[in-house]
């Protein structure tokens, strides 16, 4: 969420929720004996396609879950972002990450 948060000026209660719909599978695996391992690849939840009915209701749910995927691309294993086409995981450089989302928090914290 805080990326979600650095990324946009004004948010809505939705666009919040929609940062951290991705990782509503998360809870059935915190309850489980034996959670995955940190290098386990992201779920599926984790794709482009997914957008598209969230976008059907909500935008901002959309763009919330376009700031969650940023995230992910830097962190972990990547994002499966083209699935079904292919599972392989799209990543990027943490710094590019780190200076995409530092350049858009201070853009907007300078005065018009």
């Amino acid at each position: 969420m805080a990326t979600a948060m650095l990324l946009r000026e004004h948010w809505t209660p939705a666009y919040l929720a929609g940062s951290l719909l991705p990782d509503l599978d998360h809870i059935p695996l915190a309850l489980r004996l034996v959670h995955p391992d940190p290098g386990d690849p992201r779920p599926l939840t984790h794709n482009l396609l997914t957008l598209a009915p969230v976008a059907a209701g909500s935008r901002d749910a959309a763009a919330g879950m376009a700031a969650h995927f940023v995230r992910d691309l830097a962190v972990g294993t990547g994002v499966p972002l083209l699935w079904p086409l292919t599972r392989r995981p799209v990543r990027v450089p943490y710094a590019a990450y780190a200076v995409v989302v530092l350049a858009t928090a201070y853009s907007r914290s300078r005065p018009s």
